[in-house]
């Protein structure tokens, strides 16, 4: 019989953290690190001006998002945890467009 690990619960965070993709192009990685992997988290992600571009609700440990229609700029992304601010990182998101000299190394 096998061993299979197991996750040792008094390792994980009792407050959730967080990480994110610092430099997006199409999709934003969120890794969340907390004990409770079935808790509901929300997040906001906001221009320079504060306006809210995009906003929603995820379970899970880890989730992608889709983010290429969004303008190139700097962003903050802000995940809550039972209404609680948990943590608010800035990145900025890229266009994916590149240029033929790109592809072809001249």
């Amino acid at each position: 019989m096998a061993n299979t690990p197991k996750t040792n619960i008094a390792m994980l965070p009792k407050s959730p953290t967080v990480t994110i993709t610092q430099q997006v192009f199409d999709f934003m990685m969120i890794e969340v690190n907390h004990a409770d992997i079935l808790s509901t988290f929300s997040y906001a992600i906001v221009d320079h001006h504060q306006q809210a571009i995009r906003k929603g609700n995820f379970r899970g440990q880890m989730v992608q998002l889709r983010l290429s229609h969004i303008p190139e700029g700097k962003y903050q992304f802000s995940l809550h945890h039972n209404e609680v601010l948990i943590s608010t990182i800035p990145f900025e998101k890229k266009s994916a467009a590149f240029e033929k000299s790109q592809l072809f190394g001249k």
